[in-house]
């Protein structure tokens, strides 16, 4: 799996531990709508999981 091409999972009711931004990752969508329908969470691609760590760090450096 590269990393580019993986989908994101955040949010989820499993929270893994020391993590900046609770996510699992997937090889393919699918897998990752699977997890989702069993664990909640929303689904992101690589780029959109890039830009929400990026604003939250922006949001943390404020604070």
């Amino acid at each position: 799996m590269t990393l580019k091409k993986a989908w994101f999972v955040t949010g989820s009711v499993i929270s893994p531990a020391r993590a900046m931004l609770p996510e699992f990752s997937f090889s393919s969508k699918e897998d990752a709508e699977s997890f989702s329908k069993l664990y909640g969470g929303h689904i992101f691609s690589y780029q959109e999981i890039i830009d929400l760590a990026k604003k939250i760090r922006k949001e943390r450096e404020k604070k």
